[in-house]
Order: structure tokens, then C-alpha cells, then sequence
């Protein structure tokens, strides 16, 4: 779990250019893939205040990013908050 979110984490970070927000929205379908189908450790880490906070700063409006991108990050990070209620 640890690796897969060490490469999550480096494939956000991609420039936003050219195909920067395709790179970034295949990522965002593989986090989404992993969050339905992975444990409660996987679920932890995803959920951590420093990710949400990361995965936030995609959409900053430093980056101007598509509306699709906006609205995925968005609706992941309210998904995890959700998750984080019903857990603790």
C-alpha cells in the first residue's frame, strides 16, 4: 500500500501541461479503482489529511484545471471525508 501511494503521490505532481491532465485523470481513475477495492489500510492512507491535502492542491487555481479534473478531486476527497465520519 505504501508504494502504490509513493507512485500515486509522484503521478499528481505531473506537469499539467500538454498531456499532464490526461496523466492526471488516468491516476485519478486508478485511485478510484483502488479505493473500492482495497482494505482499511489502503483506505487510511488515502484518507490521511496530508493526501486530501495534496490531491486539493491539484486543483489549486495555480494549475487551471479542466472542470472534469475539479469536479473528480472534489467528489474523491468528499467520498474519503464520508468514509472518515462513518469509521471514527
Amino acid at each position: 500500500a505504501n508504494e502504490a501511494m509513493k507512485i500515486i503521490r509522484k503521478r499528481l505532481h505531473v506537469h499539467p501541461g500538454n498531456n499532464g491532465w490526461r496523466s492526471i485523470g488516468y491516476t485519478l481513475t486508478l485511485l478510484e479503482a483502488l479505493t473500492k477495492n482495497c482494505g482499511k489500510i489502503f483506505h487510511l492512507q488515502i484518507a490521511h489529511k496530508d493526501f486530501l491535502k495534496e490531491l486539493k492542491g491539484v486543483i489549486g487555481p495555480k494549475n487551471n484545471p479542466p472542470a472534469l479534473i475539479q469536479e473528480r478531486v472534489l467528489g474523491m476527497i468528499q467520498v474519503e471525508k464520508n468514509i472518515q465520519l462513518k469509521n471514527f
